[in-house]
């Protein structure tokens, strides 16, 4: 896992699953945040995207997956 790129393997359903949020363009601090724009794909076709202006919280699988699920209406599982 590297900073604004998660991606789910072996599902069930043989697809490859991938959500990327250009972080590049994130810069914390006192003013308020730019929304970043995040792609989720399954098997490199591009599906839904959405904005968030915390990508911090793709840090770790867990919280990763948990918006994965949420935004891109997957059902994936760590």
């Amino acid at each position: 896992m590297v900073a604004g790129f998660s991606s789910w393997g072996q599902c069930g359903d043989k697809k490859e699953r991938k959500l990327q949020c250009d972080v590049q363009i994130f810069a914390p601090g006192p003013a308020a945040p730019k929304p970043v724009k995040c792609t989720c794909t399954v098997d490199g076709v591009v599906g839904k995207t959405f904005e968030t202006t915390d990508p911090v919280k793709l840090a770790t699988m867990d919280s990763a997956t948990s918006i994965a699920n949420e935004q891109c209406t997957w059902h994936v599982h760590r």
